[in-house]
């Protein structure tokens, strides 16, 4: 096993015949760091041997396919794994091959050649919402569209993104993925709203009727304005208990009432009414 120091190498297995032998089969690459040789010294023979013979072709070092040629110094990858390593349209000054560049993490896309970082040109404005997008494998092109179908607000309140973009929701109980995306909505709707809705749908559609059809509305216009019935029970009443129990009192009575002020009578009645109005000594504050 390679990185025991002084060369205390103990057995190990050979990467081309697979066979566990000990250290003195192996030859060294660095004995005072204890490092060997992967292949045995029975197995480098054979290659060498090999290598001799003009009829002999390497493998890919890559794919390990056996490649139709002898090629230059240097190169040991067929032209598969060749083209998908360097460019092969454009070379440098020189005629050297430059290396391919791998495509845009976000859009998968190529970059530009000077282009830093993992993202192209046109997706670098999207590096703060790249996690995002990529966790539902979504590219910038399909959160504009969905935007766009949503006529570019959240589709619930239908406010227009202000400061940040419309956070991505889904299904739960999906796996994440595309086929888990429902579509956009601002922070508010995303992580206040709709989570207590989604819960319990018999409660949206409680509030879709409370505001739709307020039940105090429909209260309010059967009462019609103050109920006389329920001024004078709260005139009377001496308990001391809530005046909204008393509701259900019809008629008064002739007893005393707690405001001796208070003036009970109908307003729509003809009963006459005092010509001058009460002392303001009788309205003063103890």
């Amino acid at each position: 096993m390679n990185g025991a120091p002084n060369g205390s190498v103990p057995a190990k297995q050979c990467t081309d015949c697979g066979q566990v032998l000990p250290s003195t089969e192996f030859y060294w690459v660095s004995k005072p760091l204890g490092t060997l040789r992967g292949q045995c010294k029975a197995c480098m023979r054979r290659s060498k041997t090999a290598q001799r013979d003009p009829a002999w072709t390497p493998n890919c070092s890559r794919c390990d396919v056996r490649l139709p040629e002898r090629t230059g110094s240097g190169r040991r990858l067929c032209d598969e794994c060749f083209g998908q390593t360097y460019d092969l349209e454009h070379r440098r000054a020189n005629g050297a091959h430059r290396i391919r560049l791998k495509p845009c993490t976000l859009c998968g896309g190529p970059k530009e050649r000077m282009a830093r970082g993992k993202l192209c040109q046109a997706c670098k404005p999207w590096a703060g919402y790249a996690k995002s997008l990529r966790r539902f494998d979504l590219t910038p092109a399909d959160y504009v569209s969905i935007l766009q179908a949503q006529g570019g607000v959240c589709y619930i309140c239908h406010e227009a993104p202000r400061g940040q973009r419309l956070s991505i929701d889904h299904d739960h109980a999906l796996p994440e993925g595309r086929a888990a995306v429902r579509g956009l909505l601002c922070r508010d709707c995303n992580y206040s709203r709709l989570p207590r809705f989604e819960e319990d749908l018999a409660m949206l559609q409680r509030a879709i009727s409370y505001l739709t059809a307020p039940p105090a509305r429909s209260v309010i216009g059967q009462i019609g304005g103050h109920d006389l019935a329920v001024l004078h029970a709260f005139a009377r009443d001496d308990s001391g208990g809530p005046w909204e129990f008393d509701v259900d009192v019809a008629d008064p009575g002739p007893i005393e009432p707690r405001f001796a002020l208070l003036n009970l009578s109908d307003p729509r009645d003809d009963a006459p009414r005092p010509s001058e109005p009460p002392h303001p000594a009788e309205y003063a504050f103890l």
